[in-house]
């Protein structure tokens, strides 16, 4: 079987849950012997190649076009995507995101699986976080009521679907995110750092990246330490506001790094204010971290 499979990014060239989901899942599903070949934007400006044997899948960069915001940004690049499909001989298309927006169109055409992830837009906080997530909510709708099957990780996003986006429950399909955990070394005799506290993501306004240095700011006379990683729109507003130096921003870190990170702390943190299952809490999980957690 072909399976044509589309995202927005993949990990390593692009940071955050859905881009590692899209490794992951396409490597294993290669691994079962299924023809992928992944379409996706391929490394960003600058940014380094993939180390050898990376990825067990195939290829096809389309590019992202960086001129435009997202919204409109997301339409081109699906309309990109479905041409390249005219000229593939796929037997399934499953898309992450935004991807089949383009393709769903068609009068003809082949069985299709929508992935939409956390359905953060379902979540907002507040009058104007709402009017925001409206174009997301129509996009979603969108997608869901025109794919053969819609995925979702669980608990209340199947519920979300069923009744407010309006996803028969048979084209539901409930698969939660997973991660390999042989893929991280657990070391039992690993010293801990006392009181290090791990921190791993985007910094988007629903990871509560900046209310969690603003609860540091309090604990500038404390023992305890924040070690935070990643990056995004708000890691310059992030960092200005930090006023403890006990919190290191250690920017973005390699596959290598984020192990030894995961083994060094004694526990990892993630303040989100909504989110779908975070693959990073897996990946703490994996690496036998204690969660402190937002529900």
């Amino acid at each position: 079987m072909r399976v044509g499979f589309l995202t927005h990014g993949i990990f390593p060239y692009h940071l955050g849950g859905m881009q590692r989901h899209s490794t992951n899942l396409a490597n294993a599903l290669s691994g079962l012997g299924l023809e992928v070949e992944v379409i996706h934007p391929g490394a960003p400006a600058g940014g380094e190649e993939a180390p050898a044997g990376t990825f067990a899948f195939s290829e096809v960069i389309v590019p992202w076009p960086d001129d435009l915001q997202y919204i409109p940004a997301s339409w081109f690049f699906a309309r990109r995507i479905a041409e390249v499909i005219e000229d593939r001989d796929y037997d399934v298309l499953y898309g992450q995101g935004f991807t089949l927006w383009a393709y769903l169109g068609r009068r003809k055409r082949l069985p299709t699986i929508f992935n939409p992830h956390g359905l953060e837009m379902y979540a907002s906080v507040g009058v104007e976080d709402t009017l925001k997530a409206l174009p997301f909510r129509f996009m979603v709708r969108y997608h869901a009521r025109r794919a053969d099957r819609t995925i979702s990780l669980g608990g209340k996003l199947t519920e979300i679907l069923r009744e407010r986006v309006g996803v028969p429950p048979e084209r539901i399909a409930v698969i939660p995110n997973g991660v390999d955990p042989d893929y991280f070394e657990r070391a039992a005799d690993t010293a801990k750092e006392p009181n290090a506290l791990f921190f791993i993501g985007r910094f988007a306004f629903n990871k509560g990246i900046l209310p969690l240095i603003e609860a540091f700011n309090e604990l500038r006379d404390t023992p305890v330490r924040l070690y935070v990683a990643g990056g995004g729109k708000l890691e310059a507003r992030a960092r200005a506001l930090c006023r403890n130096d006990n919190v290191t921003f250690l920017g973005r870190i390699s596959d290598e790094a984020l192990k030894s990170w995961y083994r060094r702390c004694e526990a990892y943190i993630l303040p989100s204010l909504y989110e779908g299952m975070p693959t990073v809490i897996l990946e703490a999980m994996a690496n036998g971290l204690p969660i402190i957690a937002t529900d």
